[in-house]
C-alpha cells in the first residue's frame, strides 16, 4: 500500500483529484492556464459554466452566462452514472472490458467503448480525453458538436477544435473513427446528411445537432440519441443483414 499513496490522499481543490495526478499535472495546468481561449474546445464560443464538478479556477459565472448566450441554443444536463458506461449505457462490468472511470469529470466507460486498450494504473488514476485536453479543468470540457448534451465521453474529431461524443458517433450512421484501438478521431462529421440537421428533436425541442428517428414504421419522431437514452426511449443497437453495419433504432 505503500506504493499507492499518491493514489490515497485526494486533494480536496481540484475535486476528487488523487494527489499524484496533481503532482504529475503541473505542465498541463500551466499550459490550460495560459492558453485562455484558444486551447479550449470548439462549437461553443468559449469555455462552459460546468456542471457542479468543476476544477482548478472556473472564470466568473456572469462570463459564463455571457458565452453561453451566444450558443444560440440551451444545453442540456444529464446526469452521469458512476456505474454505467457513458458510451453504450451498460452497467456489466467485465473482466476483459472492464468500466474506467474519469478522476476529473466521474464518468465511466467501458475499455471498448472508448478505446482504452490497458487498464490505467490506480496509483495515477486516468483522465478521459476532454480532461486530458482541458488539463483536468472540468469547467472547460468542450461540447459535442452533435446535440446539445453537457459532459459526457467526448472524443477530438477531424475538424479542428470540435469534439463529440462517442456515443453519438456510435447512434448517427454517418459518423466513424479513424482509429478502432483509440475510438478517435471521430470522422466523418461533413457527411451527415443535411435533414438529421434540420430535424426537430421532441426531448429537448431543439434544432441543434444530428437527429436519429424512431424506428417503428410509421413514425417519424426524431431525437438526440443522448436526449431518446435521458428521456428512458427505449434503444437498440442491432447488425445490419444487408451490409454488415452496425443499424439501430429508438422507440417510444
Amino acid at each position: 500500500q505503500a506504493k499507492k499513496w499518491k493514489a490515497s490522499i485526494r486533494m480536496v481543490e481540484p475535486v476528487r483529484m488523487p494527489i499524484g495526478r496533481w503532482l504529475d499535472g503541473g505542465v498541463r495546468r500551466s499550459r490550460a492556464a495560459a492558453g485562455g481561449d484558444e486551447d479550449r474546445g470548439g462549437g461553443r464560443g468559449g469555455g462552459r459554466g460546468g456542471s457542479g464538478r468543476g476544477r482548478g479556477r472556473p472564470r466568473s459565472e456572469s462570463y459564463i452566462s455571457e458565452d453561453r448566450k451566444r450558443l444560440g441554443y440551451e444545453i442540456i444536463r444529464v446526469q452521469w452514472s458512476v456505474d454505467r458506461c457513458a458510451v453504450c449505457d451498460d452497467d456489466r462490468d467485465f473482466d476483459f472490458d472492464q468500466l474506467v472511470t474519469c478522476e476529473g469529470c466521474a464518468i465511466s466507460v467501458h475499455q471498448s467503448c472508448y478505446g482504452i486498450p490497458e487498464i490505467p494504473d490506480d496509483a495515477v488514476g486516468w483522465l478521459c480525453a476532454a480532461c486530458e485536453h482541458t488539463g483536468g479543468v472540468v469547467s472547460e470540457t468542450p461540447l459535442c458538436c452533435l446535440c446539445p448534451v453537457e459532459g459526457g465521453a467526448l472524443k477530438p474529431t477531424t475538424k479542428p477544435g470540435r469534439w463529440c461524443h462517442s456515443a453519438c458517433c456510435q447512434w448517427i450512421p454517418e459518423t466513424t473513427v479513424l482509429d478502432v484501438d483509440t475510438m478517435q478521431p471521430i470522422d466523418q462529421i461533413d457527411t451527415i446528411q443535411r435533414e438529421r440537421w434540420e430535424l426537430l428533436c421532441t426531448v429537448c425541442k431543439q434544432r441543434h445537432g444530428a437527429k436519429i428517428q424512431c424506428d417503428h414504421p410509421g413514425c417519424y419522431l426524431a431525437y438526440h440519441p443522448l436526449c431518446a437514452r435521458a428521456s428512458g426511449l427505449f434503444m437498440e443497437a442491432r447488425l445490419g443483414e444487408d451490409d454488415g453495419e452496425d443499424d439501430g433504432g429508438a422507440a417510444p
